[in-house]
């Protein structure tokens, strides 16, 4: 059963807390047994990698995006993750009807149905991908890169996966014209995905007036 229905940024996996780790347990929310995260997207990244000619990459980012992380450090494979990207093509031509279509078709989503462990830090997580207009099922090889732990700055609590998965524009409806779509750009494009989560500590933040001076008098 879909346990995060909210269409909100890329993605988790997670290993469990190593045994020696002092890691504050708040933040956890019993009825769901797991913990909401957003995105830290000043330092995450969703983009992708398409080949030219045959010879070079091009490479373009989503630099409007937002992601929700429903967490179960206890058992990771209970987690759940929704992507939702605005479509700010590279360019003119990747927003126009021949590509991404974007007046017809905004943003790209994608909602994980399961997340399956292949090893300490290893997981394929399975979903829908969203994308014009049609919708398939994908799965993506991640790798933990954060354990939740807190920052060492704020205390904000934090996750952290990547991956990538290879995808064929075709198979959404993403053709191009005879000379970009046939001749030019290749039919398979590479999502790349690196989330970092970000759960804000606002018990840091729980001072009055009394504690700090204003900006003005300092």
């Amino acid at each position: 059963m879909r346990r995060l229905a909210l269409a909100a940024v890329l993605f988790v996996s997670a290993a469990v807390r190593p045994a020696a780790a002092q890691v504050p347990d708040w933040g956890r929310i019993e009825l769901v047994r797991a913990e909401l995260f957003g995105v830290d997207t000043a330092h995450s990244y969703v983009g992708f990698t398409i080949g030219f000619l045959g010879l070079t990459k091009v490479r373009g980012t989503f630099k409007t995006y937002s992601a929700a992380i429903l967490y179960d450090e206890k058992d990771p494979t209970r987690s759940s993750v929704t992507i939702d990207t605005g479509l700010e093509g590279r360019d003119k031509d990747l927003k126009g009807p021949r590509f991404f279509d974007v007046s017809a078709y905004p943003r790209m989503v994608f909602q994980s149905t399961s997340i399956e462990r292949t090893g300490k830090d290893g997981y394929l997580v399975h979903g829908t991908l969203e994308m014009h207009g049609v919708k398939r099922e994908v799965t993506i090889p991640m790798a933990q890169t954060v354990q939740r732990m807190p920052d060492t700055a704020w205390g904000n609590m934090r996750v952290g996966c990547s991956g990538a998965v290879r995808l064929k524009r075709t198979d959404f409806g993403i053709l191009g014209d005879k000379f970009w779509g046939e001749k030019t750009l290749s039919d398979e494009v590479e999502v790349e995905v690196a989330i970092l989560g970000n759960r804000f500590n606002f018990d840091k933040w729980s001072f009055d007036s009394r504690q700090k001076p204003s900006v003005g008098e300092a």
